[in-house]
Formats: structure tokens, C-alpha cells, sequence
């Protein structure tokens, strides 16, 4: 089978398609994939043109595009081979091509042809050096009795790639690991017979640059294995049945499959978003802690799932969970490489200020874009706490409007200028640069929730009224649509509405209402038929807080402020005109509106974190001289947590097709990110005796954070319910 070198789109889908049945195939033949299974497999994949594919060297010169090469990484995973075909089909193929003399390289490409290999090199490190001659290296994976070993080593300035002799070195496996990896001692003497050396035409930066897209591959592959163990055991749970029920209809369950899931899906965004060249071995090694991290989670709760079958030998999950724990060794420990991580967004910070990787195709069109908003922002006095007042952030919202920048992802007819939401990611993360978060924008309620909205369902009347109001923040809004009885449970709600001739009266209350104390209008939901069809009888109103009947109550919270509030409806008049939407279709009017919810101000919100990290990590340097391993450990996991954030908006904005999947797997990513990033502050902060204060607060902000727009809870029944196929309880 060959396989077109013009690679399309189309052509990378079938690529990818035949190495999947390729892996199928031969997997079906020998699940254990037992050392001669891989011999057989390595002649199919080169018949395919796989290698040259990944490396560029087909005779056109055309290789697969990042996408195509994560792909084929992710499959590799699926069926437990990531470590032996990454290394044969692209690190190695690599390396060959830089051997300098045209006759060795010829030779040393068609032995490789034929007889598939492993390396040792230093993996533990990002493989971001080659090993020293002699020693030895643990953990060396894709071992496998009749492959070619070779040793990358470095001799001054100069790389040699030597393939070694059988006696060169020696192998000492790990039986309880069971898959193929074993530590390989090298000895100091004489080499052996049949060792052959080569020199490559290969300095250290273009070591590191190969070496970082092999670990980019290397975390694709992982969230590979953890697709796979994730669908085995969503597979098992929509079947297994305990009480009488599926197993999947638990809560317990699903959560544990959700949140497994959303993990891997954070891991496979940094992947697919990484930025090279300048770099690449700082992200590459994000995508590496995440994709380990990933993995361990998944394939943990595989086991879980599966239970006491899923701990025997014979079974798949049990090989899942070595495989990861062959993940962490390999890769000599997150804390390790979590270490690296917070070091080099030391660097970053300290260089560049965190200098935002471009977000428009357009380069020159988001250059003009920043140049206009930080023209705007210029004028601003923001200290430390400049943009806490909400005064001084309607002021802000004010300044945008007056520069065309609050609405200008609205159509050019409602008065926007009808750019899309990366333009809006471009607007937000300079907004985050000067330390504004849109997240308590006073207009965001107008603009980026009920503008929508009403757009799609309002009247020409009603457009006519409020949209130029919002855009001047001349109008602020509130949502009414939580309850003391319906909080995430959004059809559950009893605020009831009849109608009296040409008026409705409303009659409830409502609770957790953003800054409905300051707000002018309220967008709210009431129940206008009979209780029992919840979703088909609510109907969206359009209500002035000024309104005869309301009375607005501040909610004090656990830092002290007052964002919330409870609003009582006693026989609140409103008339016909104010209805959003057809009466009883309020339901999808409100999905609508909850769909901008979550979805909106992600790039804003990963810089605003990023701004935080460098706070946190200054702060670690005034309590613990900036050298706690354990502390720098934790501070780059929420570095690659963050980076991810950005991520996943940035894959969410590049795939629509995928933001309504993406959208609760954001939320409950970013929320316990925010959540474990102001823990560590705060803990920080008390051993520096520095801003206890400060960060006491933003630790107890956090909480609510999981909780408003709807709980981690509700997300992650949202992800195993919607995206993993599980029964509802």
C-alpha cells in the first residue's frame, strides 16, 4: 500500500485512517504485541510511506503536517505502542538524515529500513540533551529483543549517532511494568564488534528543536493511551449493570469519566496549539506534564471502573495503567519536569513580560487591533487597585465603547463592527496585559449574554431600545435566572408569571444575581404554564429593576463584598412588549444566553492567570529564595494548567465545531485552575509574610468559582452525559 505524497487535508484523513487499521490489524493478530508482532508491523508502516511521511523525506519532499504527525501519535497510542513507532518513525529517521557523510547515511538509512531500533538519549530532560558515552540510562523505552540499539552522544560541540554492537550494553527489565522499557548500561571499554559511528551535521539548538517535536508527539500519543482507556471504560459502564441500573447512570461514575476526559482534553489542546520555534522546548514540555498526567488519570480511572476485573492480568485496563506508570518513569517524574516548566516561565516572564503568541491569521490586522486598545488603555491610571471600584470599571467599559472596542464582535446593523470572537481574544488579552479582567465588566451582561440574545429572539422594537444602550453602557443588565429551589437545576424554577389583559405579573424571587443592586434592567426567566413540562412553560422577560414590586437585598460573601444579591418579585407589573422571545419558548432563549456564558472571555481570563503565576512566583522567591524543588514543581504544573486554558480557547476558536464540546470541559478547567493557583498563593504568602491579605481574598473568591455558571458538578455530568454517550441517573 502507498500512499499519495500530495498531502491534502483529505489525503492526511486517509493517512491516518490507514495507520489506524494497519495498528487494528495487526493488534487483532497479537493483542500482546510480542517482540516478532513489531517486525511485522515496522515492514507494513514502511510499505506505507509512514516514515517518510513524518519526516519529510518522501521523494517530493512533502511530510505531513503537525496536525497529521499528532495523529498518527495519538493512534500510536490507542493500541500501547507510542514509545517504539515515535522513535522509529520520526526521531530516528531524524537524526539519520543529519548524518553527514552521503555513504553512511545511505547504509544507516537501509538498515533502519529493515530492522527497527531503539535510542538511548535523555529523555528524563526533555530530550533536550544527548546522553554522555558510558553510564547508564533508566528507563529507556520501546526495548524489543532484535532491534537495532543506538546511543546519541556528544563529543565537544559535535553529535555522533553510533549504533551499538549486542555487546556493548545491557538490559534490565522490570517485570511488574511488564511493557517493554529496561535500563541500558553502556560500558566505558572498547566498543564492541560491529559498532559503527557516525557524525551528523547537528548543533545544539537543532537537537533541541527535534527534540522538542518528539515530545510534543510523545504527549500526543499519550492522550492516545488515555482515549483509549477512557473508552474502554465508558464502554464497560454503559453495559455493566449494578442495583439494576447501568453503572454509568451513577454520578460517581460519571465524574470520574468526566473529569478524566476533561483532563485529556486539556493535555491534547496544548499539543495541537503548540507555538515553535522560540519555544518549543518550554511548551513541548507543558504538553509533556499535562499528557503524563493525563494518562495516569485515565488509565487510574479505568481500573476504577472496571473494577476488580480491570486489576487481573489477563486484563486490557491493568496494561493502561503500567503504561502510565512507564509515562511517569520515563519521563523521570512530573515534579521534575514541572520544575523545568516554572523555571523557563521564569525566564519568559522576566524577558518578555509573557509576549502573546499571535492569535489572527492576519497578522498586520491584529497588530492594528492592539495598537488601537492600548491607545484607548493609555489614558487610564491603573494601579494595583485601580479597576476594582465598579465605578472605575464601568469607566473602563465606558472608554471601550468610545473606541469602538466593547461590541465589536456585534453585526455592523446593531452598531458592532462585525468581527469574529478571535478579534475579541485579541481585545481581551490586552485588556489582561494592564491587569482588567472582563469577568467584572459591568457591561458584560448587556454585550456578550443578553445582546445575543436579543438579537436572535427580540422584536424590532426592542433592538431599537436596548441594543444601543448596551453598547453605550448607558443600560446595565442582570440575569435572573437562579432561585433559592433552582440553582443548576435551571428548569426547576417556581418564579411564576400570569397574565393579566395586555400585562403579565410576576410573582417570586430570585438569588445569586450579579450586580443587580447597580444594574438599570433585568433579563429573567418565569414559569408561565403548568409546572409539570419544566423546559416547554418558561418565558424570558425583559424587566426594569425601577419596577413597582422589586426589592433588591445585597448578599454579603465570604470575602466581604457584595457582587450577589437576592431580588424579590411581589406582583411585578410587565407588559406584553417586554416578553423576549415567544411566550413559553424561554427555554431555548435561555440557551442562548447560557451558551455565551461559558464560552465567553477564556483568553482574557489565561492571562489574567498568567499575571497571577509571575505574582506567585515572585512571591516564592521572597519566601524560599526561588529553589523549593517541591514548590517550583507545583507553581510549573499550574503553568502548564494555565497554558492550557489558552489552549483549549484558542483550539475552540480554530475548530467551532468543537466549542460546543469544549465549552464545559473550559469552565471546569479554568474554575479548579483558579481554585489550586490561589491556594498556593495564599500558602506562599503566609510563609513570605507578604499580601496574606490579597491573596486571603483571592483564595476565598476562588471557591465560587466552581460553583457560579454552573458547577463543576453540573459540568461534568454535561461531559458524560453529552460528549462520553453515558445514561442519565
Amino acid at each position: 500500500m502507498t500512499v499519495d505524497a500530495q498531502v491534502s487535508q483529505e489525503d492526511v484523513a486517509s493517512i491516518v485512517a490507514q495507520f489506524a487499521q494497519i495498528l487494528a490489524e495487526r493488534r487483532a493478530a497479537d493483542a500482546s504485541w510480542a517482540d516478532e508482532a513489531i517486525h511485522g508491523l515496522w515492514r507494513d508502516l514502511i510499505e506505507l510511506g509512514a516514515q517518510d511521511l513524518l519526516t519529510g523525506a518522501a521523494e517530493d519532499g512533502l511530510a505531513l503536517p503537525p496536525a497529521g504527525r499528532l495523529a498518527l501519535a495519538r493512534e500510536a497510542g490507542r493500541v500501547l505502542l507510542a514509545d517504539e513507532l515515535l522513535v522509529n518513525l520520526f526521531l530516528l529517521p531524524g537524526l539519520i538524515r543529519s548524518i553527514a557523510d552521503p555513504a553512511t547515511r545511505s547504509e544507516y538509512a537501509r538498515r533502519h529500513s529493515l530492522v527497527p531500533g531503539f535510542i538511548l538519549a535523555d529523555i528524563r530532560q526533555g530530550l533536550s540533551r544527548p546522553d554522555q558515552p558510558g553510564g547508564s540510562t533508566p528507563f529507556v523505552a520501546g526495548v524489543r529483543a532484535g532491534c537495532d540499539a543506538y546511543a546519541l552522544v556528544a563529543r565537544g560541540d559535535a553529535f555522533q549517532l553510533q549504533r551499538l554492537a549486542p555487546s556493548d550494553y545491557r538490559v534490565q527489565r522490570s517485570p511488574a511494568l511488564e511493557l517493554p522499557h529496561a535500563t541500558i548500561t553502556v560500558p566505558t571499554s572498547e566498543p564492541g564488534e560491529g559498532r559503527t559511528s557516525a557524525s551528523l551535521e547537528l548543533d545544539l539548538r537543532q537537537w533541541q528543536e527535534l527534540a522538542a517535536d518528539y515530545r510534543v508527539m510523545a504527549a500526543g500519543a499519550l492522550c492516545g493511551v488515555a482515549d483509549e482507556a477512557i473508552r474502554l471504560a465508558v464502554a464497560h459502564a454503559q453495559v455493566r449493570e449494578q442495583f439494576g441500573r447501568q453503572i454509568g447512570s451513577f454520578q460517581a461514575v460519571k465524574h470520574l469519566l468526566a473529569g478524566a476526559k476533561a483532563g485529556n482534553q486539556a493535555a491534547w489542546s496544548l499539543c495541537v496549539g503548540q507555538q515553535a520555534p522560540a519555544d518549543s522546548t518550554a511548551s513541548a514540555n507543558r504538553a509533556w506534564l499535562l499528557g503524563v498526567r493525563a494518562v495516569r488519570e485515565s488509565a487510574e480511572v479505568a481500573v476504577q471502573v472496571f473494577g476488580g476485573m480491570g486489576f487481573t492480568w489477563e486484563h486490557p485496563a491493568q496494561r493502561y495503567l503500567k503504561y502510565a506508570l512507564t509515562a511517569v518513569a520515563v519521563s523521570g517524574g512530573p515534579e521534575s519536569v514541572g520544575a523545568d516548566v516554572a523555571r523557563a516561565f521564569r525566564v519568559d516572564m522576566s524577558g518578555t513580560g509573557g509576549e502573546v503568541a499571535p492569535i489572527l491569521d492576519d497578522h498586520a490586522e491584529e497588530r492594528a487591533l492592539r495598537e488601537q486598545t492600548r491607545a484607548a488603555l493609555a489614558t487610564l491610571d491603573l494601579g494595583r487597585s485601580g479597576a476594582d471600584s465598579f465605578a472605575r470599571r464601568r469607566d473602563i467599559d465606558r472608554l471601550l465603547a468610545e473606541h469602538g472596542l466593547l461590541n465589536l464582535t456585534w453585526p455592523a446593523e446593531y452598531g458592532g463592527r462585525g468581527l469574529g470572537p478571535a478579534h475579541q481574544a485579541v481585545l481581551e488579552s490586552e485588556l489582561a496585559a494592564v491587569g482588567i479582567s472582563v469577568a467584572k465588566s459591568p457591561a458584560r451582561i448587556g454585550i456578550n449574554l443578553l445582546g445575543p440574545s436579543l438579537m436572535a429572539f427580540g422584536t424590532p422594537e426592542q433592538k431599537d431600545r436596548f441594543l444601543g444602550g448596551i453598547a453605550s453602557v448607558e443600560q446595565l443588565w442582570c440575569q435572573g435566572f437562579s432561585e433559592p429551589e433552582a440553582g443548576s437545576d435551571l428548569a426547576g424554577i417556581r418564579t411564576r408569571a400570569r397574565q393579566e389583559g395586555t400585562d403579565w405579573v410576576l410573582t417570586g424571587s430570585k438569588i445569586w444575581i450579579s450586580q443587580a443592586h447597580e444594574a438599570d434592567w433585568c433579563f429573567l426567566l418565569a414559569r408561565t404554564g403548568p409546572e409539570g413540562e419544566r423546559h416547554h412553560n418558561l418565558t424570558m422577560f425583559l424587566l426594569p429593576m425601577t419596577s413597582g414590586g422589586v426589592s433588591v437585598v445585597p448578599i454579603r460573601q465570604a470575602t466581604g463584598e457584595s457582587e450577589f444579591n437576592e431580588v424579590f418579585l411581589d406582583d411585578v407589573r410587565v407588559p406584553s412588549s417586554m416578553v423576549l422571545g415567544p411566550v413559553n419558548a424561554g427555554w431555548r432563549v435561555a440557551m442562548t444566553t447560557l451558551t455565551s456564558e461559558r464560552s465567553y472571555g477564556q483568553f482574557n481570563r489565561a492571562m489574567v492567570f498568567r499575571g497571577l503565576l509571575d505574582e506567585l512566583d515572585q512571591l516564592c522567591i521572597r519566601a524560599y529564595g526561588g529553589r523549593d524543588h517541591s514548590r517550583l514543581a507545583r507553581l510549573g504544573g499550574l503553568v502548564a494548567r494555565v497554558s492550557a486554558i489558552e489552549a483549549l480557547a484558542r483550539r475552540s476558536l480554530r475548530n467551532p465545531d468543537e466549542a460546543a464540546e469544549l465549552a464545559p470541559v473550559m469552565k471546569l478547567w479554568w474554575s479548579e485552575t483558579f481554585q489550586e493557583l490561589t491556594a498556593l498563593g495564599y500558602e506562599t504568602a503566609v510563609t513570605a509574610d507578604t499580601d496574606v491579605d490579597v491573596w486571603t481574598t483571592r483564595v476565598l473568591d476562588s471557591r465560587a468559582s466552581t460553583i457560579y455558571a454552573g458547577t463543576s458538578q453540573i459540568q461534568k455530568n454535561m461531559i458524560a452525559e453529552r460528549f462520553l454517550g453515558l445514561p442519565r441517573g
